[in-house]
């Protein structure tokens, strides 16, 4: 009974949508990336309003160490991130919300170990920061 009482408290917004979009699907599905980069706009207020903003890639990869296992429900530093570069900005963002909704969907969590987890996300990051050809502090030192 749950289920219908909330499809039925968003039933007339979903039919003005549907009608805004011309019941064309192409036009929902542009809809719905505009809904979701809206809630992303919102969730990263809210963060950040709690939380510093991460800068650079080193202090992201050093955030994402300090996470544990139970950080993964309310994964928020993909909405602290903000670099110079707007689309490399985008793109660890993005990369990190998409492998955090892949572990929840596919229950990894569960069944992989975190650390494992954890240096696939890292691993992540440090293959936008080459595709950028961002170079990374601790790598910087070694190489010197």
């Amino acid at each position: 009974m749950t289920a219908k009482v909330k499809n039925k408290k968003f039933s007339g917004i979903n039919i003005q949508i549907l009608k805004v979009c011309n019941y064309n699907l192409d036009e929902i599905d542009s809809f719905i990336e505009q809904l979701k980069d809206f809630r992303n706009e919102i969730k990263q207020k809210d963060v950040l309003s709690k939380y510093e903003k991460i800068t650079d890639t080193q202090t992201l990869i050093d955030e994402l160490n300090k996470l544990n296992e139970y950080d993964l429900d309310t994964l928020d530093i993909a909405y602290r991130i903000e670099m110079d570069n707007r689309y490399y900005n985008s793109d660890l963002r993005d990369c990190l919300l998409e492998d955090i909704e892949t572990i929840k969907f596919n229950n990894l969590e569960k069944t992989s170990r975190f650390n494992v987890i954890l240096d696939e996300l890292i691993q992540q990051v440090e293959g936008i920061a080459f595709d950028y050809d961002i170079k990374l502090e601790e790598k910087e030192e070694i190489e010197q």
